[in-house]
């Protein structure tokens, strides 16, 4: 088992609801330019349909800067601002800084941050048909339901209790064969909010391990 790359590794910051957004833009676009991203202004924003496309249909959302394959954006109707690439490292850092840049401007953040997320799309390459390895770890008897039909196990996704509870610190991760390597390779999905800054910045360094331990 091997982790091939990230389709996609975000970490965001969810505004509170009682504060105005506006004042957070302004702030985000200077930490931007202060670490050298390349600027994107309302007059240059991405309309086109092939960025609408590329960003999964995620209509609200402004980029308010690029460099090195990471952006930063603003989401308006989620509130939040998100940090996007496909190197858990660097968006790791950029989300630091920009978190103590909001301190250095003498921002409470508990008072102004509702909660703190990360979502990863991990590949992992498997020396086994993924299928095959979801069906061993699954407890599923497949042959009781034979007379409805054959079945297999080629997804499974697993919640944290405290997202059965509706608690802040929900965990989910689904693993399913990649739709376009579904014979030898994983796509991982994980989705994890927390209150905890420190958790959720340096969550990337428990993926591999952690998910090799499962699948395995």
């Amino acid at each position: 088992m091997e982790l091939r790359g990230y389709s996609r590794y975000h970490l965001g910051i969810k505004i509170k609801s009682n504060l105005a957004l506006d004042e957070f833009k302004p702030l985000f676009k200077e930490i931007a330019s202060e670490k050298g991203y390349i600027l994107t202004g309302d007059e240059n924003k991405n309309t086109g349909i092939n960025d609408i496309i590329s960003e999964g249909l995620n209509f609200g959302i402004e980029k308010i800067g690029e460099k090195d394959g990471i952006s930063i954006n603003f989401n308006l109707s989620l509130r939040a601002i998100s940090f996007v690439g496909k190197n858990p490292e660097e968006v790791s850092k950029i989300f630091k800084e920009s978190l103590e840049f909001l301190e250095s401007k003498d921002y409470d953040l508990p008072a102004v941050i509702d909660f703190f997320e990360v979502f990863a799309q991990v590949y992992f390459v498997s020396d086994k048909s993924p299928e095959e390895i979801l069906e061993e770890k699954s407890k599923l008897d497949l042959s009781k339901i034979s007379q409805m039909g054959e079945g297999s196990i080629n997804s499974i996704k697993i919640k944290s209790k405290s997202s059965i509870t509706n608690s802040s610190d929900p965990l989910e991760i689904t693993l399913e064969p990649n739709p376009l390597r579904p014979s030898k390779e994983f796509l991982v999905t994980i989705l994890k909010q927390n209150k905890d800054r420190d958790s959720i910045s340096d969550f990337y360094t428990l993926i591999e391990e952690s998910i090799k331990s499962l699948i395995e």
